[in-house]
């Protein structure tokens, strides 16, 4: 079959013809920057009659298949006021348009930035320009984004999970990319909630940051320093260095960072068994990660022209000291009855390594678009913890034990992509294939051995392939996409190969979307799959051992987990609106049972559950008026589950989430208050028991032409922001699980010279077996 597509895909290459152009020209901003997404159509002179109609591209620039014929040029866009020139010939060279303003009340509102719209098939803000600029950080901008929420390092697009991240086309290859880049980089971000073919099957939504045209060659340099301290009055601190040569089409960057962090993480959990007794036990966790973590990364490219770029990359990112130290203190009830009370004092040290690799050509042969990338990438992980435990029973005796244990995990990639596209019938069509091979070795040891050793080996490999054309009719877009992704999974256990556990997987990903121009709003239409596929941690066979009352394991026996998204969007000036329909199969969620026959000791271990559906709607209003930027973010989640529980069989109560950001941007300062609140409701197998209600508060000031910034934050101002939840696991087991929220002031100072961002435009590949890892 991939022999056949593969064919298929080579012989529609030959054939591509490269179509003529008759109207062609530029869509700039009074600042002379280009805009990407403006409506240009063409219409009759004598009744104003539609003709033709295109689309603006990311550099501004349009083109119209029709000849003039004496007509008249109408461009348009959302926050702008509409332009018409008279049609005399093949190039309309330069349109500049200005922002549009209009009245309310005795209150002059001007449509200025941030501004978003539909764009293809997502969402994109424009940063330039606007209030966003003056954010302090990269994580403080996207959580200003519609849809997107960012918190300590943590980035989800609402309903739709992790994001793929892309730079400038590139994907982010880790976290540390996003520390380099400043908000007053950035030229606009686009949100994509249903992602279609090009993307791999496991990406359910994807966030595309494109930064403004670098300026400049010769050195360039970004210091960054931030200090933070939380409510225990724990210290962390922030460095990072970031260098740059340039000169013609060479360019090389290095990245230098480091962190030491000091996180606290303390919680209440209450495990509740229902037999033909009721137990409990009630346990209080507190807790603290301290992390030192040095990475660097250097990057080297060459372009020949504007088209052709080649390039390569290696980072090295590593935890040398990762380290748990907690203290756990639990009662045991029957019956409302004291059984037993225990302490466990705990400490994990342990460390990570990563390295990757990454090179890659991007280019143009005549029509032909090329994208090539390979990536090489390893991780280690090893840890060990060492938990002493005492045990007062009704007898009032003590018994006293110690547990010492060890884990060691080691992952490799090799992985290439190619994308190739080319113009066909007045649209484009792209064609791409990938393929990547991981190894993962799994080493467990535990003294006593209250739990088995584990010796246990993964082999796998992926091979996919993808179609995706593109075109406009007149002011309609459409994209349609089909994606084929096959996987071999073979399981070792002590080098002996388990057929049960080993499979092999074969998924089809359709998608489409539509997006439409209808006088001054812009509707939308998407479709798409995505596939979450466990990661090797919950494909492990053994148990691992966490304290006298809580152990946790793998599921080999899992099944990936389709969802099937319908969605819809609608953008109005300064509303934007987007409804989401999914159908989700086979979800993977983490599950409690009885262990060992013991009703007061529990496995925590994943499972795929039953099949249900779910609705998501998102309303954004960003109006401003002055030097007041308001932005309002109503979104609400309702799904349909059945799932047996004490309380019942249907976990179908909505969740909704408020957030209002007043940002006011004083000629001397720009400061903002943030406010969210979250009511109660089921998402999934869990259910949010109480809702919770969250104030950041930050400042901005710019020095010295921006070139020194400023910045302080204040995170969970009044200490609200707790996380209450309940999980259910069927009949037998309940777990309440409160997560108790820390309060943080953070100080940062950056410095930049000659700023400039880098060429490289390598985009990586194998990215969803590095998620897996």
């Amino acid at each position: 079959m991939i022999k056949v597509m593969i064919a298929t895909l080579i012989s529609l290459m030959s054939f591509a013809p490269i179509m003529a152009q008759n109207i062609k020209g530029k869509i700039e901003n009074t600042k002379g920057e280009p805009l990407a997404f403006v409506n240009v159509v063409l219409l009759t002179r004598g009744d104003s009659a539609f003709v033709k109609g295109a689309v603006s591209g990311e550099d501004g620039s349009f083109v119209i298949d029709s000849p003039c014929n004496g007509g008249i040029i109408k461009v348009s866009s959302i926050g702008y006021t509409t332009v018409f020139r008279d049609c005399r010939g093949e190039d309309m060279g330069v349109i500049r348009l200005g922002e549009e303003s209009w009245m309310l009340g005795e209150i002059v509102v001007r449509s200025q930035l941030p501004k978003t719209v539909l764009s293809g098939e997502g969402m994109t803000t424009t940063v330039s320009g606007s209030v966003l600029e003056k954010t302090a950080n990269m994580e403080q901008l996207l959580s200003r984004i519609p849809s997107v929420s960012a918190k300590d390092g943590d980035i989800e697009v609402f309903g739709r999970g992790t994001p793929e991240i892309y730079i400038n086309g590139r994907k982010m290859q880790d976290q540390m990319e996003l520390q380099r880049l400043q908000p007053s980089d950035i030229k606009n971000i686009e949100v994509i909630s249903n992602p279609g073919a090009r993307y791999d099957a496991s990406v359910k939504s994807v966030i595309r940051i494109t930064t403004k045209k670098p300026q400049g060659e010769g050195f360039s340099f970004d210091n960054s320093t931030s200090f933070v301290i939380n409510e225990d009055k724990r210290m962390s601190y922030y460095e990072s260095f970031r260098g740059n040569y340039r000169k013609g089409g060479f360019d090389i960057t290095g990245f230098l960072y480091g962190a030491y962090t000091h996180q606290p993480d303390n919680k209440r959990i209450q495990q509740y068994t229902y037999t033909s007794n009721t137990w409990l036990q009630n346990t209080k966790i507190t807790q603290e990660y301290t992390n030192l973590n040095p990475y660097a990364r250097l990057n080297a490219s060459y372009m020949f022209d504007d088209e052709n770029s080649i390039g390569a990359s290696f980072s090295y990112d590593r935890y040398a000291r990762k380290e748990g130290r907690g203290l756990q203190q639990a009662m045991s009830y029957c019956n409302d009855q004291l059984v037993e009370t225990s302490r466990g004092d705990y400490f994990s040290p342990g460390h990570t390594s990563k390295y990757l690799a990454n090179a890659y050509y991007v280019g143009k042969i005549g029509a032909l678009k090329i994208d090539f990338n390979t990536d090489y990438y390893w991780y280690g992980d090893k840890d060990r913890m060492t938990i002493k435990e005492s045990v007062t029973g009704e007898d009032n005796q003590i018994k006293n034990s110690q547990a010492d244990s060890y884990r060691n995990n080691r992952n490799s990639l090799v992985a290439s992509k190619l994308v190739l596209g080319f113009p066909l019938f007045k649209g484009e069509l792209s064609v791409g294939g990938e393929y990547s091979s991981l190894n993962r070795r799994m080493l467990y040891t535990i003294v006593p051995e209250v739990t088995s050793n584990e010796n246990e080996k993964v082999k796998e490999s992926m091979t996919s392939a993808f179609v995706d054309y593109t075109r406009s009719f007149g002011a309609l877009f459409v994209q349609a996409g089909l994606r084929y992704e096959y996987n071999d999974f073979d399981y070792y256990t002590n080098e002996i190969h388990i057929d049960p556990q080993s499979k092999t997987y074969s998924n089809w990903f359709p998608s489409l979307a539509l997006s439409l121009p209808v006088g001054k709003t812009q509707m939308q239409l998407t479709y798409a799959a995505d596939i979450y596929r466990p990661s090797y941690n919950e494909l492990r066979s053994g148990v691992q051992y966490d304290n006298l009352y809580t152990y946790e394991s793998g599921n080999p026996f899992l099944t990936p987990s389709i969802t099937r998204n319908l969605t819809y969007a609608f953008s109005w000036k300064w509303v934007n609106l987007q409804l989401i329909y999914s159908h989700i199969s086979d979800e993977v969620c983490t599950m409690t049972q009885t262990y060992q026959n013991n009703p007061i000791k529990s496995l925590a271990r994943p499972e795929n559950i039953n099949s249900y559906n779910s609705f998501q709607a998102g309303l954004t209003l960003n109006p401003t008026y002055g030097i007041w930027h308001p932005t309002l973010e109503a979104m609400l989640y309702k799904q349909w589950l059945k799932m047996d529980t004490h309380v019942g069989n249907k976990l179908n109560n909505p969740v909704a989430v408020f957030s209002i950001t007043n940002t006011f941007d004083f000629k001397w300062l720009t400061a903002s208050l943030v406010m969210t609140v979250q009511t109660e409701g089921n998402m999934g197998n869990k259910n949010i028991r109480k809702g919770y209600f969250n104030t950041d508060l930050s400042l901005y000031k710019a020095l010295f032409k921006n070139r020194l910034t400023l910045t302080l934050d204040v995170s969970d101002l009044f200490a609200t922001g707790n996380q209450c939840r309940t999980f259910y696991s069927g009949t037998a087991r309940t777990l309440f699980y409160d997560a108790y929220s820390v309060s943080s002031i953070t100080l940062g100072i950056r410095y930049r010279f000659n700023a400039t961002n880098s060429k490289y435009k390598g985009t990586g590949a194998g990215q969803s077996q590095k998620r897996r890892m």
